[in-house]
């Protein structure tokens, strides 16, 4: 399937406008909804991939999995569907930037810090709570707001942890500089996965690079 064009729209009801944002998965579109006259993201698994059921039933798995929170530190899930036979999920769409940004810039300070860690762990544990695992928890998937709270986004990897694991196949899912140990073995995510990651961030945070990266990412 070719980029779907500005101004279509899905489901009668979101009409599409610019790409803004590109992932391993997912390409995320600004949208509007009609119905409700508001701004929403829209993230399509990527047309490249062309998906196979696995795929599309892995995504759905993420869209069911992220509509069931509902926390001031999570991106919220509205509506998933299928366009040409790939699939999307509507999202809450947000003014700001990402974590990631935010630390190439420059340093964060141990206060801001200490804030955008327990914004994190909050979220963690709503979705924990429910069974929910991130499982690629990583600056990039952490959007600061410009009302200056912090919104874990993009579960895009996520699922209900007591559910079938769908990548038996022996991949293992995540950004290597952010996955625990046991993942790196190939073993079974847990909660322990997510607060490792989280570790990782604060790590980055702090000292503007990843524990195993020499090269801070400002001078």
């Amino acid at each position: 399937m070719e980029s779907l064009p500005d101004h279509k729209v899905l489901l009668g009801r979101y009409e599409l406008g610019k790409i803004i944002g590109v992932g391993g998965m997912g390409e995320v579109r600004a949208a509007r909804d009609l119905t409700l006259d508001r701004p929403v993201a829209i993230k399509f698994l990527r047309p490249h991939l062309n998906p196979t059921a696995e795929m599309k039933a892995r995504f759905d798995s993420e869209a069911k999995a992220a509509a069931q929170l509902s926390h001031p530190n999570i991106v919220g899930v509205f509506d998933s569907g299928e366009e040409d036979g790939i699939p999307f999920i509507v999202m809450e769409r947000l003014s700001g930037r990402t974590l990631a940004d935010q630390i190439a810039k420059n340093p964060l300070s141990e206060a801001e810090a200490r804030l955008r860690t327990l914004e994190i762990l909050a979220a963690l544990e709503a979705s924990h709570d429910k069974g929910i695992l991130h499982r690629d928890l990583k600056p990039g998937n952490v959007m600061v707001t410009n009302r200056g709270v912090a919104k874990v986004a993009d579960f895009g990897i996520a699922k209900v942890a007591e559910a079938a694991d769908l990548t038996d196949s022996g991949i293992t899912l995540g950004t290597p500089a952010y996955l625990a140990p046991e993942r790196v073995a190939g073993l079974p995510a847990s909660p322990a996965t997510d607060v490792y990651s989280t570790g990782v961030i604060l790590y980055e945070m702090l000292t503007g690079k990843s524990p195993f990266t020499p090269t801070p990412r400002w001078r």
